[in-house]
């Protein structure tokens, strides 16, 4: 592996760890990408936290993929003290909460996304499923409504990106399909944000 000839030249370089964890992770091998991910912390401490916090993002996924939840957790609360405003750590460590059928945690880390950003749908649809399975009917209603009118929103402005984008015939002519779409989908979401406020 070209990552081990890197770490001869420079073994206590933590980019060398890190993206032989990288290279590893990449070829499916996740507990030896978890093993170089907490070498290159070891070496990269106390460097600037956004490295610290894009090294335990990757480790914490690699934690996932070898099922060591209690480890992924504890790298995400980490990117979290490092950076208090990491939405994908917030979010993900909610959806481990969810998994781990730890639902109180999980609405914390789900409110704390929605916080930050309110528009974020997937926490919302997240947030939503948590509380129906408490039994908060309710509140998950409220969650779905949100969660709908964030995609409308969310539906909204990528057109838009996409109209301003369309200089060619071609292209004008997939905007046209793509807009007429844009109608149908938002008529269906306006019925449905309709049907759940009444």
């Amino acid at each position: 592996m070209r990552g081990d000839s890197l770490l001869q030249l420079t073994p206590y370089d933590h980019r060398a760890h890190y993206n032989r964890g990288l290279a590893r992770e990449a070829l499916g091998d996740d507990r030896e990408a978890v093993v170089d991910y907490g070498e290159a912390l070891r070496q990269a401490w106390p460097l600037d936290h956004a490295t610290l916090a894009e090294i335990h993002d990757d480790r914490r996924l690699a934690q996932l993929q070898v099922q060591n939840y209690r480890g992924a957790i504890a790298d995400f609360t980490q990117a979290i003290q490092l950076n208090p405003v990491d939405l994908r750590a917030y979010f993900n460590r909610g959806c481990t909460h969810h998994h781990e059928g730890n639902y109180a945690a999980a609405l914390i880390d789900f409110d704390q996304v929605l916080q930050i950003a309110p528009d974020y749908a997937e926490a919302a649809v997240s947030r939503g499923l948590v509380r129906h399975q408490l039994g908060q009917k309710g509140e998950a209603i409220g969650a779905k409504l949100a969660s709908m009118r964030a995609l409308r929103m969310l539906l909204v402005s990528g057109v838009e990106t996409l109209r301003l984008q369309c200089h060619d015939s071609t292209v004008n002519e997939r905007f046209k399909r793509v807009q007429e779409n844009e109608e149908s989908v938002l008529a269906s979401l306006d019925r449905a944000i309709a049907g759940l406020n009444n």
